[in-house]
């Protein structure tokens, strides 16, 4: 924690502008189940616990020299399911990803595909006190194919902003 901390500590002071500093885990698995983070993970049941409880701690480290700072990780994949207990302290936010989100329907239906998602970014919502939307509203398999997604933007949108999220980025392709 002191070694990250004191490496973000450099970079916010060579940009005093930056507000958000990334913590998040691998984005191709490969998750640590040492004696500290295997315990808490079986113990949270979720792989988002180890790296939450690092981003708290960071954060923690962080805050009253920097009180601007917003630590920032990702619900994204396996971290998707919360924690059952770590919230995330004030100068946290969590970045709910959407890649595995059924598009034909909006995210909020039971189509049988994506069903889980709502529900864990309902769990999330209840514990963020801050929390952005990370969604992909593009086909990874063929770029060039046309996506009809609009009909699902508007009530996931909707959905996004009943459960405490205050701001969307939406990955597309250009």
């Amino acid at each position: 924690v002191e070694r990250g901390s004191n490496l973000l500590r450099h970079w916010l002071r060579q940009d005093p502008g930056a507000r958000f500093v990334s913590l998040i885990a691998n984005d191709g698995g490969g998750f640590c189940s040492c004696e500290l983070c295997g315990p808490l993970t079986e113990y949270e049941r979720s792989r988002a616990a180890p790296v939450l409880h690092l981003a708290n701690q960071i954060a923690d480290n962080l805050k009253e020299d920097f009180p601007h700072a917003i630590v920032d990780t990702l619900a994204y994949s396996p971290t998707c399911p919360p924690p059952r207990f770590a919230r995330p302290r004030d100068n946290v936010m969590v970045r709910f990803a959407t890649p595995q989100a059924c598009r034909a329907h909006p995210l909020d239906t039971d189509c049988g595909d994506s069903w889980h998602l709502a529900k864990f970014l309902r769990s999330w919502a209840k514990k963020c006190p801050q929390m952005y939307v990370w969604d992909y509203v593009v086909n990874f398999t063929n770029f060039l194919q046309p996506f009809p997604n609009f009909h699902a933007m508007q009530p996931n949108i909707q959905f996004y902003l009943q459960h405490n999220v205050r701001g969307i980025m939406n990955q597309g392709s250009s």
